[in-house]
């Protein structure tokens, strides 16, 4: 279906996730609900308990990521002050000022401009994911691993194929 998707309606998408069906579904007497699922094109399999709230593939847990988007809101509060603006609602002057990137990533980034032939709007929209991912990890600046982690979620293996 996705090459119905015209790409000026691509570009306005910031984050992309594939979701793998469950081959099978299961509860236990505890009725904790578990999938066996595979991953990626891999054979393997995993079971996963959705009581866990953590992703098969990451360590990281719900708890984490909730403390994660909280600081990272609170470092957008802070520097667009109390209006509630957030990184996907910068102007062009903020993005100057907020999304700077030093030598090596700068190449990167207009490397992936030039490769994935990326309009202004995909631009900032990477830019502006980056942004969010380094305030995550709360760093002032955007470094490569933010904007290496901002155009996979942009462009996963499916939209490159």
């Amino acid at each position: 279906y996705l090459s119905r998707i015209s790409g000026p309606l691509i570009d306005r998408i910031d984050v992309f996730c594939e979701v793998l069906r469950p081959k099978k579904l299961a509860m236990d007497t505890d009725g904790k609900l578990s999938a066996k699922e595979s991953i990626g094109n891999s054979n393997s399999d995993i079971i996963h308990n959705y009581d866990n709230q953590s992703s098969p593939m990451s360590s990281t847990s719900s708890k984490q990521l909730y403390s994660q988007v909280i600081i990272a809101r609170n470092r957008q509060l802070s520097r667009f002050g109390e209006t509630s603006k957030l990184n996907s609602s910068m102007a062009s002057k903020e993005f100057e000022r907020y999304c700077r990137l030093d030598k090596d990533s700068k190449e990167l980034f207009e490397s992936i401009i030039d490769n994935k032939n990326m309009s202004l709007r995909s631009a900032t929209r990477l830019l502006s994911v980056s942004r969010t991912i380094a305030d995550m990890d709360d760093s002032d600046a955007i470094e490569l691993s933010h904007l290496t982690e901002a155009f996979s979620y942009r462009y996963p293996e499916i939209l490159l194929q």
